[in-house]
C-alpha cells in the first residue's frame, strides 16, 4: 500500500509479533511510518476486506445492488437525515469505503460496533 492511499482514521489490519491480527486506526505516526518505510510498514499491516458483516457495522443499509456488485445504492441514517450513496465502482476494502464517504460527506465513518 502507498500512503496516497490512505488517510488519518482509515481502517487496516495490524499484525502483531505474536501472530494476531488486530484492527488498527491509523494515525500521523502510521502515515510517518508508511512514507519513510512503506517495505517495514506493508509486513505487518494489510487491507480490510469489505463483508457485508462490516458493511452494516459501519452503519450502512444496502438498498438495491446493481450488475453483480458493481454498482450499490446504499442508505446511511445519521443524526442529520438519512443519506443515500450510489457507488458505481467495486469497493473491496473498508479504506476505500471510508475514503469515498469522506469525499461524499466531509464527515468521517467510523464502526458503530
Amino acid at each position: 500500500m502507498k500512503s496516497t492511499e490512505l488517510r488519518i482514521g482509515n481502517l487496516l489490519n495490524y499484525t502483531t509479533a505474536e501472530g494476531d491480527v488486530l484492527t488498527n486506526v491509523i494515525d500521523w505516526q502510521d502515515l510517518k511510518w508508511l512514507s519513510e518505510d512503506e517495505q517495514g510498514f506493508n509486513l505487518v499491516h494489510s487491507f480490510i476486506p469489505l463483508t457485508e458483516s462490516i458493511f452494516y457495522d459501519l452503519g450502512f443499509l444496502i438498498f438495491e445492488r446493481r450488475n453483480e456488485k458493481r454498482s450499490v445504492v446504499v442508505t446511511k441514517t445519521t443524526p442529520s437525515g438519512t443519506r443515500y450513496f450510489i457507488f458505481h465502482t467495486e469497493i473491496k476494502y473498508v479504506h476505500e469505503l471510508q475514503n469515498w464517504y469522506f469525499l461524499l460527506t466531509n464527515e468521517e465513518l467510523t464502526l458503530t460496533k
